[in-house]
């Protein structure tokens, strides 16, 4: 059961920057070529265990849209 549960629209919501960037960084080190589409997918499928390995429960994956807004500030 999540610790801390977020009622807010999704819209409403911030991701943790260094949470993105470490997702990010995964992905390229799984040698994801590069194009976000397939850097999201690769944050996705390794969304759960990166969790489990931090310990932190109610993080969620990045949109595809908003995670270029993300990486350009």
């Amino acid at each position: 059961m999540c610790k801390n549960l977020d009622l807010r629209d999704p819209r409403g919501k911030t991701h943790s920057l260094a949470f993105v960037l470490l997702g990010v960084m995964i992905a390229l080190c799984r040698n994801r070529d590069g194009v976000l589409s397939s850097i999201h997918r690769s944050m996705i499928h390794t969304h759960s265990v990166l969790c489990k390995h931090i310990q932190e429960v109610n993080l969620s994956v990045v949109s595809r849209a908003q995670l270029p807004l993300i990486l350009k500030k």
